[in-house]
């Protein structure tokens, strides 16, 4: 984490995220427009959780520029369903 946001650390290939453009180092920011700079891991976790086909904006910084994905939340995993992991 930085005072910023998420770094993005791990993306699920394939998944709706890596397709949308959505890279390994970019700092995730906000999710559906509710900005990171105070959330927790566990925040994250949270608000990236819901019903799969769903989606999330997620507003990520890379080289400078702000971009804006919208992403479908699919079962990558039995039981999880996850769109990005980000790490500390």
């Amino acid at each position: 984490m930085r005072d910023d946001g998420f770094v993005v650390e791990m993306l699920y290939r394939p998944s709706d995220a890596a397709r949308q453009g959505i890279e390994v180092g970019g700092l995730l920011a906000a999710i559906d427009g509710s900005d990171l700079a105070w959330a927790t891991l566990d925040d994250v976790k949270l608000l990236l959780r819901g019903e799969v086909g769903t989606v999330r904006t997620l507003t990520v910084v890379r080289d400078g520029q702000v971009l804006e994905f919208d992403v479908l939340i699919e079962d990558l995993l039995p039981g999880q369903p996850t769109v990005v992991y980000t790490g500390e």
